[in-house]
């Protein structure tokens, strides 16, 4: 227990550490979502706290466990005294004990003492003293038998599991919000790609309806809008440009980096690929794989525990007492040894004269337990129904990508189109600008969606208890 008391302090000081010195991207270098993930696992500010709550259950689970026992507790004391009515002398006194708890619910105490007295001048002689005792309290009825014993350790054990287990269900919703985050920049700068696209198309089709206008072949209003459309894509392509290094100043907070460092991320893929969903088979894998199921229905076994407890302790109180003791006066100079030993057996019995506090104990405890069972009842329904709703979502998003995949194509066959018969002096440059328009707007649908999807997949292994990522950002399978 003290080797992973220990190993817990030095993780949590590592975390401590992490928060207070966060880990800078290398200069000039790019982070990947792997590297992503490691940092906000080791910097993340709401992350650290959740490990430091695991850390601090750890702590009271050890200190629970220690007071089983054996306890030792020792008390030395000396002195000197003088007065004018009393001898000068001086005084010792040693006292040893040591308690354990019986798994019967028991306990025994081995308890010592030791003293001496000596004269300065020798005016009367020295006394030295010793006593040992030997005593057994065993409750018979209320407070007696192993589950009592066990109960408090029980609880500890309880509660560091429930925290390990909000550590991997913080890790996974962070898990989730990291790479939501990292393919929500990866996805602006793709808008930010497609904007400039689109600001170079209008530079171009102004540049041409500057010189068509020149030869007599462009009216002055269409002059006139392919400037305003430069002018508003160019705007537009700001606005994303801006929109982009907001999203990067807000990812550098959330891995807590300095906000003044340079961020650059690896480009990854943004593509769409579809996955069989079976929706029976997620709802039976989730019942048997997620952490907060597990939670609720091991709470509902720690409400029914305490009610057995709560309905014992409505028992009257009847303690079985036992005890040996050895007194010792060693005499002059230690001579003269004299023992007194005894013993003792015996019962206490307390009158059951008011038990208010115990039977509303009891029925507190029948109300916790019955909302235990209700509430384990709505997390299983939750959890059915928070895969049906990710499996709905997903399967739409599915849907969305392709219409948007129709979409861009629709608007880049148009887009063509308007161009040529622009060429041709068939269309106008308000086609053109139209066309254009409609094309931007399906390629960020079209990147949105896509995102959506790949967080959808996520979400739908974290609801059915299958997403697992270590401490370095890498995903198991």
């Amino acid at each position: 227990m003290k080797a992973y008391y220990w190993v817990g302090v030095i993780i949590i000081l590592s975390l401590m550490m992490a928060a207070l010195f966060p880990v800078a991207a290398e200069e000039g270098g790019e982070l990947s979502l792997s590297d992503c993930l490691h940092m906000a696992f080791k910097q993340n500010i709401s992350f650290i706290s959740v490990g430091e709550d695991v850390h601090l259950q750890k702590i009271a689970r050890a200190l629970v466990k220690h007071n089983y026992g054996p306890l030792f507790k020792g008390t030395v004391s000396s002195g000197y005294s003088d007065g004018d009515t009393a001898n000068a002398e001086f005084k010792e006194n040693l006292e040893a004990s040591v308690s354990q708890v019986l798994p019967t619910g028991g306990d025994a105490k081995i308890s010592g003492s030791a003293s001496g007295t000596q004269p300065r001048d020798g005016q009367f002689d020295e006394d030295y003293t010793s006593s040992f005792q030997l005593t057994l309290t065993q409750p018979l009825l209320r407070d007696s038998g192993y589950r009592v014993y066990r109960e408090q350790f029980t609880q500890a054990e309880r509660e560091v599991v429930y925290a390990v287990r909000a550590l991997e269900l913080a890790r996974q919703d962070l898990a989730i919000d990291t790479v939501r985050r990292y393919y929500d920049i990866i996805g602006a700068k793709k808008v930010v790609e497609i904007y400039k696209r689109r600001l170079d198309d209008a530079i171009l089709q102004r540049r041409r309806s500057e010189a068509r206008f020149s030869v007599g072949k462009e009216r002055g209003v269409d002059v006139s809008r392919a400037r305003i459309q430069e002018k508003t894509a160019e705007q537009a392509y700001q606005d994303q440009v801006v929109s982009y290094e907001r999203t990067l100043d807000d990812f550098k907070l959330f891995l807590n980096i300095p906000i003044d460092e340079k961020l650059t991320l690896v480009p990854e893929e943004i593509s769409f690929v579809p996955v069989e969903i079976d929706l029976n088979k997620c709802i039976s894998i989730s019942r048997e794989n997620r952490l907060d199921l597990f939670n609720a229905r091991e709470r509902l076994e720690d409400a029914e525990r305490k009610l057995i407890l709560a309905r014992q302790d409505l028992r009257n109180r009847l303690d079985l007492t036992a005890g040996y003791t050895l007194d010792s006066d060693w005499g002059t100079n230690g001579l003269n040894n004299e023992n007194d030993a005894g013993w003792n057996v015996g019962f206490t019995f307390t009158l059951p004269f008011d038990k208010w506090q115990e039977r509303t104990s009891y029925e507190s405890q029948i109300v916790q337990y019955n909302r235990a069972r209700r509430q384990t009842k709505r997390t299983e329904d939750e959890v059915v129904l928070k895969v049906i709703e990710t499996v709905r979502t997903l399967r739409r998003s599915e849907n969305t990508i392709r219409i948007q995949q129709m979409a861009v194509e629709d608007a880049a066959q148009r887009l063509e189109q308007a161009k040529i018969d622009y060429n041709r002096g068939k269309g106008t440059n308000r086609d053109v600008v139209e066309a254009q328009n409609e094309l931007a707007s399906a390629q960020n649908q079209l990147v949105s969606a896509q995102i959506d999807y790949i967080i959808g997949k996520l979400e739908l292994q974290r609801e059915i208890g299958t997403l697992r990522i270590d401490e370095e950002g890498k995903w198991l399978r």
